[in-house]
């Protein structure tokens, strides 16, 4: 499925020849990246869904063969080759979720298999968010009502960083985007994360004092 917002740049022409080999496909305006996205969700019919943006490829050609045996839970998500003009790398995930990997993280897109039943049950992707809805839903899917989920160890696409979340003069939306989702649903464990991270930073500061000594045993049943 392809869904293109009326490129004139030979897009349309290029994908109106392929037709055949698509389920799907459209050109024509629209409001922007995440209505796009909602659309081609909700012309879907497959289980699962995964989104490849303009530049965005698969690592191989035996991603998609690897990766359906393991389609058992809510959410699937691997590593991505990020690709620039001058350099590649691989952004490797974390085996492990939580809280404070979406302060400052996400889950890349372009590398994640969502199971479509959870754009059916939590709603689509929040177009008033213009770069971080991708990531919004994650942390409330994953945060908010426990969605499960799966890494696989290796790579399931490049990306390419000249994207819209990439650029540097977007940061200060990004940043914007966030914080007003965390105040909106998640103000409560926010407050309390922020006062835990500066209790263990008060903690490491105190060294070997007395008190450190006393609070260890605390620490020691907590994990950060």
């Amino acid at each position: 499925m392809i869904i293109d917002g009326g490129s004139t740049d030979g897009s349309k022409e290029f994908i109106s020849k392929k037709y055949s080999t698509l389920n799907y496909w459209q050109s024509k305006k629209d409001k922007g990246i995440y209505d796009a996205m909602n659309i081609g969700i909700q012309k879907s019919k497959g289980e699962y869904l995964f989104f490849l943006n303009s530049g965005d490829v698969l690592f191989n050609s035996e991603v998609l063969s690897s990766i359906e045996p393991l389609l058992n839970v809510d959410l699937i998500y691997g590593d991505i080759e990020e690709v620039s003009k001058d350099k590649k790398s691989i952004w490797k995930q974390p085996p492990l979720l939580s809280f404070r990997h979406f302060l400052i993280n996400s889950l890349p897109h372009q590398a994640t298999f969502i199971r479509r039943a959870l754009f059916l049950q939590y709603g689509l992707y929040n177009e008033k968010l213009k770069i971080c809805s991708d990531w919004a839903f994650f942390i409330d899917v994953i945060c908010k009502y426990n969605a499960s989920y799966k890494y696989v160890p290796f790579t399931i696409s490049s990306f390419n960083t000249e994207g819209i979340s990439s650029l540097v003069e977007n940061l200060l939306l990004i940043n914007e985007e966030k914080n007003t989702h965390l105040q909106e649903n998640f103000a409560v464990f926010l407050d309390d994360y922020q006062s835990t991270i500066m209790m263990v930073a008060k903690y490491n500061a105190l060294k070997n004092s007395r008190i450190r000594k006393i609070l260890s045993v605390f620490f020691k049943s907590l994990k950060f």
